[in-house]
């Protein structure tokens, strides 16, 4: 038979339980001090900018999916590239041809960016071609979590043959 114990014990007993079973589930939010600031998150953009202007060259592999992305990351680098192509094949089974959309892009590298904690480099073809397309684009990639993207100052092809240099945008 159990021993009586009065309340001030059984509350002191289970307090202790209590601590113990929160200590080994994980840390405890006080265990900062209040008096030091944390510093607020950083952006995958500035992460990127961080490791270009870093004493390293940035090395990022090139990634087709989330699993291959995490291949990457787990091996250590620091960031990943994902080129056009890669949307192409994967939604449409077809080569690199500026079928899909800047849209489509930006969507597919964002589940890639969302599913990893390195910077994600995407290749993001001509990025809309106006200045406002690319700002919108840009705004878009960035609450993707896409740390940088690359984009041609290439027209597209059926757009390129009025200029005097085919092909290349005009200063």
């Amino acid at each position: 038979m159990a021993e009586k114990t009065n309340r001030r014990e059984f509350v002191q007993v289970a307090g202790l339980a209590a601590s113990g079973l929160m200590a080994t589930a994980g840390p405890i939010a006080a265990a900062v001090p209040v008096s030091q600031a944390r510093p607020a998150p950083r952006t995958m953009g500035a992460r990127f900018r961080a490791l270009l202007n870093g004493p390293e060259p940035l090395i990022c592999p090139g990634a087709y999916d989330v699993l291959t992305a995490r291949l990457v990351e787990l091996h250590g680098f620091k960031g990943t590239f994902i080129g056009s192509s890669v949307v192409n094949q994967a939604m449409l089974g077809l080569p690199d041809q500026a079928i899909v959309t800047v849209s489509e892009i930006i969507d597919y590298d964002g589940i890639i960016a969302s599913n990893v904690d390195i910077p994600v480099l995407a290749d993001v073809d001509d990025f809309g071609t106006t200045p406002l397309n690319v700002y919108r684009f840009a705004k878009v990639a960035e609450r993707r979590g896409i740390g940088c993207a690359a984009f041609d100052d290439r027209m597209p092809i059926n757009r390129a043959t009025g200029y005097a240099v085919p092909g290349v945008y005009p200063k």
